[in-house]
């Protein structure tokens, strides 16, 4: 069973509509609208392969955006994969991400450029 986190994905003021658009809306939000899943990979090939592409073994949940803020729950592990694949379209904004699991009192926090990921806080 995985333990749910909290993202807060801080999205460019200038560009929110753009990067919106991009990534197929925010409520909800689909990982597969950036990078599809193969339709023939189920079960564990399935977990295995979003894994290695999104960072997390399930699609976001419970997604709701706040101005420029995006905040969603990912199973285990925040979507890095992903999000590194966002940032690669818009290479001109940085794209802050925190994250936090229930059990823990500290915060992560990277920021993610051109594809580039820069740990910030607690990683």
């Amino acid at each position: 069973m995985p333990v749910y986190i909290t993202n807060r994905m801080y999205l460019p003021r200038d560009g929110v509509e753009r990067v919106l658009e991009y990534i197929g809306g925010a409520e909800p939000l689909d990982f597969n609208a950036v990078q599809p899943m193969p339709r023939d990979l189920t079960g564990q090939e399935g977990r295995d392969w979003r894994s290695a592409f999104w960072g997390t073994e399930e699609n976001a949940v419970h997604a709701e955006l706040m101005g420029n803020i995006l905040t969603f729950q990912t199973a285990d592990t925040p979507p890095l994969g992903w999000l590194k694949e966002v940032s690669k379209q818009f290479p001109q904004y940085e794209f802050t991400l925190d994250w936090f699991y229930d059990d823990l009192p500290e915060w992560y926090q990277c920021v993610v450029c051109g594809g580039t990921v820069q740990y910030i806080n607690g990683v």
